[in-house]
């Protein structure tokens, strides 16, 4: 079995373990009375769309035995892969390769990489996703349920959603311009994921993410993100050479 590195996917991670939420910066008392189907096509109004997906971040964690942080490059082509490097004071620490079918990963301060299957990443961290789920999560488009699936729909300062979907269990707040203000997700394994987005763009992307993650093994850590130069469909060039030299690790 492969030996994994955890903190070169931390930022994958912290949307694949389960999902998003969002918060925006506008106050409400009270939202508009709607009905639940109104609400649910609202949210599939803001799934987004694209061939190329490209964003730079700055990432922030804070578990239980360790603190980081860094600066992040992120580029996303649809269906075919994702590409992340992570680097620390201008010193780029490790680059990731994430393909349908395979997993990279390059550790520049070490000369050292080492690759596995997608599948059993995903199986070693027990993320039950695919490769089109993971794209889709980085982007921020989540599980719709439809409306006869709702467990619970409630209307106050935020519509209120509570639905089971593929071994978990979902709950949304949603602002009353129909984007997501808050997601806490359980999973199989009995970990919990809350996360808050705020500074929406035009396109209704939001470019601060904060994520807490709760699991039974290893209590709760936070990571903050925050995007910038956040591009759609402008394809760019992606670099993922390893240096002879390196060692692949076992």
């Amino acid at each position: 079995m492969t030996t994994f590195r955890v903190w070169p996917i931390l930022f994958l991670l912290a949307f694949i373990s389960i999902i998003y939420s969002c918060k925006t910066t506008k106050v409400i008392t009270q939202v508009s009375e709607r009905s639940s189907e109104e609400v649910i096509s609202g949210l599939n109004e803001r799934h987004t769309d694209y061939s190329f997906f490209s964003a730079k971040a700055r990432m922030k964690y804070n578990g239980q035995e360790s603190r980081m942080g860094g600066r992040m490059n992120i580029l996303s082509k649809k269906d075919s892969l994702i590409w992340m490097n992570f680097k620390k004071f201008s010193i780029e620490g490790a680059r990731t390769l994430i393909q349908p079918d395979s997993i990279w990963i390059i550790y520049r301060l070490d000369d050292i990489y080492e690759q596995g299957s997608t599948d059993e990443y995903l199986e070693y961290y027990k993320v039950d996703l695919s490769f089109q789920d993971l794209q889709d999560l980085l982007v921020g488009n989540v599980p719709i349920p439809a409306s006869e699936d709702l467990m619970t729909f409630q209307s106050g300062q935020h519509y209120q959603l509570a639905f089971e979907y593929d071994e978990r269990s979902y709950k949304y707040l949603v602002n009353e311009n129909l984007t997501l203000h808050r997601a806490s997700i359980k999973d199989q394994y009995n970990r919990t994921v809350v996360i808050h987005f705020d500074d929406y763009d035009e396109q209704f992307f939001a470019k601060r993410k904060d994520i807490e993650i709760i699991t039974p093994e290893e209590g709760a850590s936070k990571i903050s993100i925050k995007f910038s130069s956040v591009t759609f469909d402008v394809p760019k060039t992606i670099k993922f050479d390893i240096p002879a030299h390196y060692r692949r690790l076992p």
